[in-house]
């Protein structure tokens, strides 16, 4: 097994993967009292997006512990993680309403998420913040650094925006 397989994180996430095939199953086969056939469909195509996203989780997990990455690359795949998380919650908040009997998967859903959010805060520390190739979008450039864009136009040896730096020796 890959050494990313073996951590924490994965392993909740293949978990919760585990839990939302059940779901899916479970809410295949239960007969939904306010769901009408409209509902059904949605609830067709809500249970699709859950599977998708239970799949999306520990597969952006490997992907970005596979190999030490870039900081930016690797919060890129944290947020698309924290919006699958988000996304199963709010799939399984819908089906509820719709009143699915067996609502102790949803609380276990619920709880697996909470775990799976905890160790979330943990891994997403041992990203290298220093270690990146500039957002230049903004997002995740580390506090104290601001970079320019860099078109092929410009000079490669002028990475960084020099026009404050005598400021700092008044």
């Amino acid at each position: 097994m890959r050494p990313e397989h073996q951590t924490p994180i994965y392993k909740k996430a293949k978990e919760i993967q585990k839990l939302v095939e059940s779901l899916v199953t479970l809410v295949k086969e239960s007969d939904l009292p306010y769901a009408d056939d409209v509902d059904l469909e949605l609830i067709k195509d809500k249970l699709t997006e859950m599977q998708l996203n239970a799949q999306e989780i520990p597969s952006l997990i490997a992907i970005a512990s596979a190999v030490p990455s870039p900081y930016d690359y690797n919060m890129e795949k944290a947020i698309f993680i924290k919006k699958a998380a988000h996304e199963l919650l709010a799939d399984a908040i819908y089906i509820e309403d719709l009143g699915l009997k067996d609502i102790d998967y949803l609380d276990l859903l619920h709880e697996e998420i909470d775990e799976l959010r905890l160790l979330f805060k943990e891994w997403i520390k041992t990203f290298e913040l220093w270690k990146y190739d500039g957002d230049d979008w903004g997002l995740f450039s580390p506090d104290g650094i601001r970079l320019v864009y860099l078109s092929h136009d410009d000079d490669d040896d002028d990475e960084f925006d020099d026009e404050n730096e005598d400021e700092d020796d008044i």
